[in-house]
């Protein structure tokens, strides 16, 4: 009986890797990573960015991605050592308990993602109005409960539907890049020279405000409690999406600044 027991209690634990039945691998791991990032980043507020770091936008986002590297690090060890669907939530009450400092934290944690869901929401009503003309109040409240629906019908079709949004996405972006590089000129290539750049402040703040399109890789955590070997995957899911989203920002961040007059 013990032993049954025991066996019970390890295979509904997250430490039991080997064991328990996977509803997300490293594709959708890597997809949510991925998905979560390259959204605010490219479709949202590029042009805020480029209004503010103006042509050293590359740099900016070279920087944002420095500090998304270092905060991965923290999520990686983290997640390894409490592998939950809570994410940072399970941290934040494992370092300061279950009382007001872990509370507040965690409200404050929420009313951001509250703040970031409705800038996507906005920015995929802007393009969406384009195609269809319904308010755009109506596209971007249709959204919101869509991918809501979505988390309610399970992990697993949810990785997968994330999986195909990202290949969808990514696919576009390279599209974009390849044009953008096919039709650079030395004009163009003249708009990154470090003397057009703006001071350091203003590229800090470019920085700081795209620094929302690198949070996504975040929620990779929230996925460990329902990844068969999170300790293996999830490093790598970390780390992988945190290098591609920098690739392809830089990339279309520098294809932006060399084909579209910053004034555009």
């Amino acid at each position: 009986m013990s032993s049954t027991n025991g066996e019970a209690m390890h295979q509904g634990t997250p430490t039991g890797e080997g064991v328990r039945k996977a509803d997300i691998g490293l594709v959708a791991a890597l997809s949510i990573g991925v998905g979560g990032m390259i959204g605010a980043g490219i479709f949202s507020i590029l042009g805020v960015v480029a209004r503010v770091a103006g042509s050293a936008m590359p740099l900016s986002f070279a920087i944002g991605g420095v500090v998304a590297g270092l905060a991965a690090y923290s999520y990686d060890a983290l997640g390894k050592t409490f592998p939950s669907v809570g994410g940072a939530v399970t941290f934040l009450v494992r370092g300061y308990g279950e009382g007001v400092a872990s509370g507040s934290l965690n409200l404050f944690q929420y009313f951001s993602y509250i703040i970031t869901i409705a800038l996507y929401a906005t920015g995929f009503a802007a393009y969406a109005v384009t195609f269809v003309h319904l308010p755009s109040k109506v596209w971007a409240v249709g959204v919101v409960l869509a991918f809501t629906a979505f988390n309610f019908l399970g992990s697993r079709l949810m990785g997968r539907a994330e999986s195909v949004i990202v290949i969808i996405k990514v696919a576009i972006l390279i599209v974009f890049i390849v044009a953008a590089f096919m039709a650079l000129t030395g004009k163009g290539v003249a708009r990154l020279a470090p003397a057009t750049w703006p001071g350091p402040l203003a590229i800090f703040t470019g920085a700081g405000i795209l620094f929302v399109g690198y949070e996504g890789f975040g929620l990779i955590t929230n996925a460990a409690a329902n990844m068969a070997q999170p300790k293996r995957e999830l490093p790598r899911a970390i780390y992988a999406s945190v290098a591609i989203a920098i690739m392809i920002y830089l990339l279309v961040a520098s294809g932006v600044v060399t084909n579209v007059p910053l004034d555009v």
